[in-house]
């Protein structure tokens, strides 16, 4: 993105105008391991998370919120590999981002009740085949384990403890703990026909797959429609001068606009080499020059604009809740209807993807857990 100014917008002319972002879509919920556990690869909404790196998963630190520090929640998940043409290493032949939210909805205001991980593993790497059909029948003989270390039945971070009666359940921390006990385990802890698997696992959000496929492009303008669209784009731009409402209400039409093309899209995903820009919901809390974007963590180079969350999101969420195959589901889902409000979720990763592997020895190494930067537009006025 360049610009002759000293700092480059984010809304340049060097992006491809012709290009189309993915959109995902949700697909009925399936808790079948085959589809939507780690081996799968899955793009999800709810259940719990696939754990990509399936040993060093993210510390209960690293999750909490930066309002309230209470520990967010597993939003979902999307499987974007980047080829070695594009980032020029091969340290992202697996690569996933997985978004989590706060649900106290005392911190819905501020930027920093969501947080978005990067994880990525090479093709060599010790968990997984570069293989799809391989995976499944690797994923087949763990029993689909979802890692490879203990997981909290509550919240799927790795477990430091355990129940002290049956010796069956795991838990990240007391609260879990006191979470599982509350909602069942008291009762059937003593039960010498009790398993961990038939007793179910707890989740935040109810489960849904997401269904990808490119955005349909737009019709070509006719020179009626280009004069038209010149003449608008002069008067947006004297608004957005002027700071008035209308100039607020042109970025949300535009984005209604261009929503109704797929009404039902929760995910917008921008493909690495098309350099897109996100739909901003609203005039308020955009990013309008690259240099408002923190540089990677890790590596110090530049973030770009990868996905976003779609407001629509919440209202298949809530609708689910009120579903028959939730309530007589096999896992707990623990979702307050009423609790997510958002215009949308801006998520900025690292331009590189730069690597995440830590050597242990000449043979060994582990891939952590990247915190990458995330803009929340809120949805109050």
């Amino acid at each position: 993105m360049t610009s002759s100014s000293s700092e480059n917008s984010s809304d340049s002319e060097s992006q491809n105008e012709n290009a189309s972002p993915l959109l995902g879509v949700l697909k009925h919920f399936n808790e079948d391991p085959r589809v939507s556990g780690r081996f799968a690869f899955p793009c999800k909404v709810g259940s719990r998370p696939a754990w990509l790196e399936a040993k060093n998963l993210p510390n209960t630190s690293d999750l909490l919120c930066g309002t309230c520090s209470q520990r967010l929640e597993f939003l979902l998940q999307v499987y974007a590999p980047l080829d070695r043409e594009i980032v020029e290493h091969e340290e992202a032949f697996h690569r996933m981002l997985y978004v989590f939210y706060c649900v106290n909805p005392h911190c819905l205001k501020e930027n920093d009740f969501c947080k978005v991980f990067r994880s990525q593993l090479p093709a060599e790497n010790p968990f997984y085949s570069n293989q799809f059909e391989s995976n499944l029948q690797l994923g087949l003989e763990k029993d689909f384990c979802e890692a490879e270390v203990n997981v909290c039945v509550v919240c799927c971070l790795a477990a430091t403890n355990i129940c002290g009666k049956c010796r069956r359940r795991y838990y990240c921390s007391r609260e879990c703990q006191w979470i599982d006990w509350r909602w069942g385990h008291k009762n059937s802890c003593s039960l010498h026909s009790f398993s961990s698997k038939t007793e179910g696992l707890y989740y935040y959000f109810p489960p849904f797959l997401l269904d990808i496929s490119e955005e349909e492009p737009e019709e070509a303008p006719c020179l009626d429609d280009l004069t038209s669209n010149n003449m608008n784009s002069k008067e947006d731009e004297d608004l957005e001068e002027t700071g008035s409402d209308s100039a607020r209400d042109k970025v949300f039409e535009k984005f209604q606009l261009r929503v109704q093309k797929e009404p039902s899209q929760v995910v917008r995903y921008a493909p690495r080499d098309d350099r897109l820009e996100p739909l901003w919901f609203r005039k308020e809390g955009r990013i309008l020059y690259e240099s408002d974007i923190p540089p990677c963590a890790y590596c110090g180079k530049p973030r770009v604009y990868e996905f976003q969350v779609m407001p629509q999101l919440i209202y298949y969420l809530q609708r689910a809740m009120d579903s028959s195959d939730i309530k007589n589901g096999s896992s707990k889902v623990r979702y307050v209807k009423d609790i997510l409000d958002f215009g949308t979720i801006v998520v900025y990763t690292c331009r590189t993807s730069c690597s995440l592997r830590k050597q242990m020895d000449e043979e060994r190494f582990f891939s952590f857990y990247a915190e990458e930067y995330v803009v929340v537009q809120s949805a109050f006025r």
